[in-house]
């Protein structure tokens, strides 16, 4: 999606050896699971699934299924269907970015960790990012860089692009900020991502085809599909 876009550096291509760099799998080894990552990822065995789904995975053993639903992981290819979720807490213990990334490299010496600090902009040498500047304790500081990483969020992403002069160039006149690109999706059509059950109970004489994939409708007529912008 993103390199239809434009963003030709985030197709799925390119970005997937990062995921893979990511996550030790210790239940799938292929071309889409990584296999010595910090963080690990593992399944539930279909035994401990609650009933309704190791029903369905039970009903559908054998040579010839009735549903096509099995599915082996999540994160591959084909997605759809029945199958466990992959969890990064082993001993029940999330593995959070702090445990898997920050605690193994708190030694390094080019590594430092600031709390109460505020970042109010991004500063720019021309086109290229140079550094940020932030506020700590009433004191307004630059912090220079040879890269910067933003990942603050959906929300506060795009408000800190914006405070940099990177959005509509409409809303950054409106509020005194310089135009460095006039980029009008930065900050607009934000969308939320709510995870949704829908259960239902066919009539009598009622066919589906017999599949539940993702990228194909188990219904003869799909019901239409209503989406609105978060608020």
């Amino acid at each position: 999606m993103w390199a239809s876009w434009g963003n030709d550096r985030w197709t799925y291509t390119d970005v997937l050896p990062y995921f893979r760099k990511m996550e030790t799998d210790g239940d799938i080894h292929d071309d889409f699971h990584g296999t010595d990552g910090p963080v690990p990822a593992v399944r539930r065995h279909n035994e401990t699934w609650p009933p309704i789904p190791r029903g369905l995975v039970y009903t559908n053993r054998g040579p010839r299924p009735c549903l096509d639903i099995r599915c082996r992981t999540l994160n591959g290819p084909e997605p759809g269907g029945v199958g466990p979720i992959p969890m990064n807490n082993p001993g029940g213990v999330r593995m959070s970015t702090a445990l898997t990334h920050l605690s193994p490299g708190r030694h390094r010496l080019n590594l430092t960790v600031r709390g109460g600090v505020v970042v109010r902009r991004i500063r720019f040498d021309g086109q290229r990012a140079c550094g940020v500047e932030a506020e700590s304790g009433g004191q307004v500081f630059n912090i220079d860089a040879d890269r910067v990483v933003l990942s603050s969020g959906g929300i506060k992403s795009p408000h800190l692009l914006m405070l940099s002069g990177i959005g509509p160039a409409e809303s950054l006149h409106r509020y005194g900020i310089d135009v460095l690109v006039d980029q009008p999706a930065v900050g607009q059509n934000l969308w939320n991502h709510p995870i949704a059950s829908v259960g239902l109970r066919a009539r009598d004489g009622v066919r589906c085809r017999p599949t539940l994939r993702a990228r194909e409708s188990p219904c003869v007529t799909p019901p239409p599909v209503r989406t609105r912008p978060t608020t």
